[in-house]
């Protein structure tokens, strides 16, 4: 279920800090304990020096490292990763400031995209006034969903991120789209990876709610390798198939290795 957790006044803290506090502190498979760890996540959007600071070091000193391996778009920034989360700064662009393509763009920052994550995510206003968000729940995120499948959603309304407020979305059952702010906005996320390859991410339509698209995980390439591979390696090539067919823990990869052995894999998304 979605959390709102309001502003409250605060001492700073270095980026630093903060790390070594969630990285002593947070059992990253745990819900309450990621909640639990808001008031750091605050304190550190109280330090207004931070990312200023990290962005001129990581250019003066690691310019030519900068940003490799941020599979994300131009809205995300990614500063840590680990095993157990992934911490990145979200820019919130107004709608008046997107360009003549603003339908991809729009899509790009999630504005009217219905979503879901195969993560948890708590975030906090950085700067701006922040975002309002449409927010629902579904009822039964844990099913094997395919395109075009209407999963029932209770709608939870419209959410406002402030500046330093904190917002907790749960892996896979918490759907949202996101609406435009009025200024320039930036957030911070806390984004723990844990399970992220056991369910896949879902795009829905924004009238009928349908499942629009499948995100895949990044392990659903291996199907495709492993179908490719078959003209050149078949028996090794179906043994590995047959594998995770029988045992993968996503339920989503069982399918499509199924689909790879009978020869009716054709797309990975």
């Amino acid at each position: 279920m979605p959390i709102k957790i309001a502003r409250v006044e605060c001492s700073p803290i270095s980026l630093p800090e903060y790390i070594e506090h969630i990285e002593a502190t947070i059992d990253f498979r745990d819900n309450e304990s990621i909640i639990a760890s808001a008031p750091a996540l605050q304190r550190l959007a109280a330090n207004k020096y931070f990312l200023g600071d990290w962005l001129v070091d990581a250019l003066l000193n690691r310019a030519q490292e900068f940003q490799q391996g941020n599979a994300y778009n131009y809205q995300s920034m990614v500063i840590r990763v680990t095993d157990n989360y992934l911490l990145r700064v979200n820019f919130w662009v107004p709608q008046h400031q997107l360009s003549k393509l603003s339908d991809r763009e729009a899509m790009a920052f999630g504005y009217d995209a219905y979503h879901n994550h195969n993560f948890n995510l708590l975030t906090v206003g950085y700067t701006g006034s922040g975002y309002d968000t449409d927010l629902y729940r579904m009822r039964e995120p844990y099913r094997p969903y395919e395109l075009g499948d209407v999963p029932a959603l209770d709608p939870l309304g419209r959410w406002h991120l402030g500046c330093e407020e904190v917002m907790f979305y749960e892996a896979f059952a918490d759907v949202h789209a996101q609406v435009a702010p009025p200024d320039l906005s930036v957030s911070i996320n806390l984004m723990t990876h844990s399970t992220r390859n056991t369910w896949p991410q879902f795009m829905f339509d924004s009238r009928s709610r349908a499942i629009s698209a499948i995100v895949g995980s990044p392990l659903d390439a291996r199907i495709h390798l492993l179908t490719m591979a078959r003209s050149l390696v078949p028996e090794r090539a179906n043994q590995a198939l047959a594998r995770l067919a029988n045992s993968d823990p996503s339920p989503r990869l069982q399918k499509l290795a199924k689909d790879a052995i009978a020869g009716r894999f054709t797309d990975w998304r």
